[in-house]
């Protein structure tokens, strides 16, 4: 029964994660409102917000000296293909920052395609957390002109083995 109870506890405890850093997206529609629910007066309904927004939330340990100058950076992409970096001051070693995308901006930005949270100190990243298509981008310098520099053939008669057409 020993064992049992020892399999157990190690289960229970393999589940708690201490999340650090925490990101949430969240639609925005009228169905989001309560008093759709419980039937109160709001002048909301009427025209509710539309959007999106994300909820980051983080808990650092007690021994980190807020002091020193923490902050959270939000980077954002948009199904527009612009790209937003946010920065927000960390006062407290718990809390939560709420980033919202509603209406017309919504739309022409055409809604957070993914996004990642950090935690820095001093450019040092401490914790991160990621969307599951998040992935850096590579930067590669694009000229107007094709450098053709030490080749002999021009692209149309380079060889192209093993395909057939």
């Amino acid at each position: 029964m020993g064992a049992f109870a020892a399999l157990a506890l190690s289960l229970s405890l393999a589940c708690c994660s201490k999340e650090e850093l925490w990101v949430q997206s969240v639609a925005v529609r009228s169905s989001s409102l309560a008093s759709r629910y419980v039937g109160t007066p709001d002048p909301r309904r009427e025209c509710p917000d539309l959007g999106q927004k994300l909820v980051t939330r983080w808990k650092i340990p007690k021994s980190c000296r807020l002091e020193d100058g923490y902050f959270l950076v939000l980077a954002m992409r948009f199904g527009s293909r612009e790209e937003r970096v946010l920065l927000h001051p960390l006062r407290h070693h718990s809390g939560y920052y709420t980033y919202k995308l509603l209406n017309d901006e919504y739309f022409e930005r055409e809604g957070i395609q993914s996004f990642k949270a950090e935690i820095v100190l001093e450019d040092r990243m401490i914790y991160e957390w990621r969307h599951q298509v998040w992935v850096d981008l590579m930067e590669i310098p694009i000229s107007d002109e094709p450098n053709w520099e030490g080749r002999d053939a021009a692209p149309s008669e380079l060889p192209f083995e093993g395909l057939s057409f």
